[in-house]
C-alpha cells in the first residue's frame, strides 16, 4: 500500500526535480529504495523493526488513524499505532537530539475520523509545543477558485451532547440547539445570531457536496469537513434524545 500511494508519488517527484537529477542523483537501478550518495536512503515499511540499526532522521507515518492489520481492530489497533510511532520518535531523538535542539523530523498524516483517534490525541498533546505544527486542510479550501460553487449550505458538526445535522431550516436549529431564532428567515440569515459555543461547530460547505452529506453525514464530516466527530464506541450517541 505504501508503494502504491505515497512512495511511488514521492519517487516521481524526486525524479522530476533538477537538483536530484543533476546534483544529488539517486541510484536508478533501485526502485524499492531511493538510494542517494553519502548513504542517504528513503524507504518504506510498516514496522519499526524494519529500520533497526539505521540512523533515522525523518519519518512520515501515513493514515495513522487507519493503521491496523486485518485481525486487529479497536484497542488493539490503537495500541499498535502508539507503539509504532513511539518507537519511531525514540529512534530519531536518540540519534539526532542535541541538548534542547531536536534535529529530526516526524510527520503524522491522516484523514480525520473520531475525536478519540490517534492523530486527534496527538494534536491535543502538542498544542503547547512550539516545535509542532498542526495543519488541517479541506479540499474545497485548497482547490483553485471556481472549482466548487460559491453557494454554501450549513452543517452542525456535533459534539459530545448533540448529534451532527444538516441545517436545512431555522426550525431544525431551534429544535436541536434549544434556540428561538426567527423561523421565517433562511439559515444563512441567522447563522451569525447563533450563540458562540454553537457557532464554532457550524461549517459552511459548497453546495456541490450536499448529496454526500445527505447520504452519509458522519463520513462526509470526516472526509470533506475534515472534522473529528465525537468519540467512537458510545452506546448512546445523542444525549438529548436519550434524555
Amino acid at each position: 500500500q505504501a508503494e502504491r500511494t505515497g512512495f511511488s508519488q514521492f519517487r516521481s517527484m524526486i525524479d522530476s526535480i533538477p537538483y536530484f537529477r543533476d546534483k544529488f542523483r539517486r541510484d536508478e537501478r533501485l526502485n524499492s529504495v531511493l538510494k542517494f550518495p553519502d548513504n542517504v536512503r528513503f524507504m518504506y515499511g510498516s514496522d519499526a523493526s524494519q529500520c533497526i540499526g539505521m540512523n533515522m532522521i525523518a519519518s512520515i507515518l501515513d493514515e495513522a488513524n487507519f493503521f491496523s492489520e486485518s485481525t486487529k481492530v479497536g484497542e488493539e489497533a490503537y495500541s499498535k499505532v502508539i507503539e509504532l510511532h513511539s518507537k519511531i520518535l525514540n529512534r530519531q531523538k536518540s540519534r539526532f537530539k542535541n541538548g534542547s535542539a531536536d534535529n529530526s523530523l516526524s510527520i503524522l498524516v491522516s484523514s480525520t475520523t473520531y475525536a478519540s483517534s490517534y492523530t486527534q490525541k496527538r494534536i491535543e498533546a502538542v498544542k503547547n509545543d512550539s516545535t509542532a505544527l498542526v495543519v488541517n486542510v479541506r479540499i474545497f479550501e485548497v482547490k483553485p477558485k471556481g472549482t466548487f460553487s460559491d453557494t454554501k449550505f450549513y452543517v452542525f458538526l456535533g459534539d459530545e451532547k448533540i448529534e451532527p445535522f444538516i441545517i436545512d431550516t431555522v426550525s431544525i436549529l431551534n429544535s436541536s440547539l434549544g434556540l428561538e431564532l426567527d423561523e421565517s428567515l433562511t439559515p444563512e440569515e441567522v447563522i451569525d445570531k447563533v450563540p458562540p459555543q454553537y457557532r464554532t461547530l457550524i461549517d459552511a460547505v459548497p453546495i456541490d457536496f450536499y448529496d454526500q452529506y445527505k447520504s452519509n453525514l458522519i463520513l462526509a464530516i470526516q472526509d470533506i469537513s475534515g472534522y473529528s466527530v465525537a468519540p467512537q464506541g458510545r452506546l448512546f450517541t445523542a444525549r438529548a434524545l436519550f434524555n
